[in-house]
């Protein structure tokens, strides 16, 4: 998981995703197996993408509730060639006589698209959407917009309703600004609430003029910054063994677990496999990603928890 759209949300047990997918099942003679029309279909020759659960692993349970799994194929038609496509078709028509209106254009955009789509190869995509049932939070594994409509609007259709809140705290980059700044000025150790600040840093003025830093950076220089009215728009953070982005709009990114972390969670495989010396290479794995996968999840519910706690404090301090 490297980025991940966070929503507070109440979803059903997960018998009710077991019982759609039942429902929606049918027999296939030719392979034998049972195909729930709610699995991801083949993407058709004219179209650009499809969408559905995973046919293999539609939803598995987690010691935290259950993650539900999504497959796409998505044709991945660059609108640079789409443009160079449509330039020369209007200046040929052009060249004819022809008028080309703004409608015109918009038409032949749309028969340039489905007719590139049908030159174009899907690629595949996986996405997860972990239930957390006791903090009531979707976490979903992409910050891609166009994934996460899909997979919202999939679940209020299939729920009937679903009323979703983006985790969000006002003044963030005024937060971390003005928690940077005391840490500075009064010669303490950057951080705060457990968190530690990694390698990269930007801020941003009025005139949004920027200045980044990475690496091992001068505390001086971003404190000049400050004092000059700059305020801190994204900054890395590090807690509990896992290194993440944050920006102002309190959206996580990057994620990362530390190497002592991961083998921390290798032993414990190793652990549960025993000394077997027949050890399925696969299953190992498998078993390795899921735990640092359910690990994260974890992480990433307490981290959040705490970041809204923190700038709600903050918030609320600076009000009174």
């Amino acid at each position: 998981m490297k980025n991940v759209s966070i929503y507070k949300t109440v979803l059903p047990e997960s018998t009710f995703f077991a019982d759609l997918l039942a429902s929606t099942s049918a027999y296939n003679e030719f392979t034998g197996k049972y195909k729930s029309s709610l699995h991801c279909p083949a993407c058709s020759e004219k179209s650009l993408s499809s969408f559905g659960f995973n046919e293999f692993e539609p939803f598995t349970l987690t010691p935290f509730g259950y993650t539900l799994n999504f497959k796409f194929e998505v044709k991945e038609i660059k609108s640079t060639l789409i443009n160079q496509v449509l330039n020369k078709e209007i200046e040929k028509r052009q060249e004819n006589g022809e008028t080309v209106t703004r409608n015109k254009k918009m038409e032949m955009k749309e028969g340039i698209l489905t007719y590139l789509a049908t030159k174009a190869i899907a690629q595949e995509h996986f996405i997860h959407a972990h239930y957390h049932a006791k903090e009531e939070l979707l976490l979903i594994d992409t910050s891609g917009d166009f994934y996460l409509a899909r997979i919202l609007n999939f679940l209020r259709e299939k729920l009937g309703s679903l009323k979703t809140t983006t985790l969000h705290v006002d003044d963030v980059s005024n937060g971390l600004t003005q928690n940077v700044r005391q840490c500075l000025e009064s010669d303490l150790g950057l951080g705060f609430a457990g968190f530690s600040f990694g390698q990269k840093i930007v801020l941003e003025n009025s005139d949004k003029d920027k200045a980044s830093f990475t690496g091992d950076y001068e505390l001086s220089s971003v404190l000049d910054l400050i004092q000059q009215n700059y305020r801190i728009v994204k900054t890395s953070l590090y807690r509990d063994g896992l290194e993440f982005t944050l920006d102002e709009s309190l959206k996580i990114s990057g994620i990362k677990l530390s190497e002592v972390l991961k083998n921390q969670l290798e032993e414990q495989i190793v652990d549960e496999f025993g000394d077997d010396e027949q050890v399925d290479m696969r299953e190992f794995k498998k078993s390795q990603a899921l735990l640092e996968q359910h690990t994260q999840v974890e992480l990433l519910v307490g981290i959040s928890n705490s970041l809204v706690d923190f700038f709600s404090q903050l918030n609320a301090a600076e009000a009174a």
